[in-house]
């Protein structure tokens, strides 16, 4: 019953436009933390001045002023709001601790309504913002739903050329005396799947941005768990038996597929109604033309989350969405 009752107090919300959940992303240095700090503190501050011409309630003096409320969700961490604005306001002032996992704050915004329904029934409405922080790399993961284990290996050796073949030659001299036909050791999975770790990270030194898995980068609550230690395997000829070492890799990207990246998508990803990227273009501009196709590739790729169309009241009440861009929904099955 509390379930029914919630469900029908955020239709409700969403009918009125009384609600929304603002998702902010980017790939690592985009500013993510550094731009949510400012939207909040800009809003919690507006009574004060008028630096928010762009936002139409201000602009047309019908805001009245923000307040923090106690998130909904209280499984999420909450955005470290405080902590920022302490490290910005520091001698020397310092930029606030980059995206680590998910994190989340609540705003209550005052206006007057314009028009509408909310005018006739009062002369002021609130808007309940959740901002939700979390990293864009868990956003490369997404595309995984759609390939088979061996499809991803093929992909991920394929796209060993330049940068990322001079990055993955520690890897690959480990990987060469791995047998996946053999009995499968955990120990020399674990291993090998930190050597693959490490040369993920060692792309992200040298400013290439498209990484997968990407929790191997920014594991949050699962660092050290298991269905983070696997790699891309060339097939064998033969039939792998079930004990075999390939058989646990490709049990291990399945869970992964289904633990960790549809389970983002249907507890976080699904349930936003805005979704902001940020892009950080100056980076990969100084690191050269490679860095900076792969990050064009890696946006590619984050986009296709993503499918173009309109809002309307029926979208409002019976799916998430969005004015500009509402979200794709990938394949769910196992």
């Amino acid at each position: 019953m509390n379930r029914i009752g919630q469900e029908v107090s955020d239709l409700l919300h969403r009918s009125l436009d009384s609600h929304v959940r603002i998702a902010v992303t980017g790939l690592s240095r985009a500013g993510k933390t550094a731009f949510i700090t400012s939207l909040v503190n800009q809003l919690l501050h507006t009574s004060t001045h008028d630096n928010l011409p762009l936002l139409e309630c201000a602009r047309d003096g019908r805001l009245i002023g923000a307040k923090r409320v106690p998130q909904s969700n209280l499984m999420v961490p909450r955005f470290a709001y405080d902590d920022a604005m302490a490290q910005l306001h520091s001698a020397p002032p310092e930029w606030p601790q980059p995206t680590r996992d998910v994190s989340e704050i609540r705003l209550a915004v005052k206006y007057k309504p314009a028009k509408g329904a909310k005018r006739l029934l009062s002369k002021t409405s609130t808007l309940f913002i959740d901002v939700i922080d979390y990293p864009g790399e868990w956003l490369l993961d997404l595309p995984l739903l759609d390939l088979t284990f061996e499809e991803w290996s093929e992909l991920q050796f394929a796209n060993l050329s330049g940068i990322r073949s001079e990055c993955a030659q520690p890897w690959l001299e480990v990987l060469d005396s791995f047998d996946g036909m053999a009995e499968a050791n955990e120990k020399v999975i674990a291993e090998i799947s930190q050597a693959f770790t490490e040369y993920l990270f060692a792309c992200k030194d040298r400013g290439l941005h498209w990484v997968q898995p990407g929790r191997f980068v920014l594991p949050g609550e699962l660092a050290g768990a298991p269905v983070l230690q696997f790699f891309p395997c060339k097939p064998s000829t033969d039939k792998p038996e079930k004990g075999s070492g390939y058989a646990m890799l490709k049990r291990r990207y399945e869970e992964y597929q289904t633990k960790v990246v549809k389970q983002f998508y249907k507890e976080h990803f699904a349930t936003f109604d805005r979704q902001i990227v940020l892009v950080d273009c100056l980076q990969p501009l100084m690191a050269g033309d490679e860095a900076f196709n792969d990050m064009k590739q890696a946006l590619q790729q984050i986009m296709k989350s993503f499918r173009y169309g309109q809002s309307n009241l029926l979208r409002r009440l019976f799916a998430r969405g969005s004015t500009k861009y509402c979200l794709r929904q990938p394949k769910l099955t196992t």
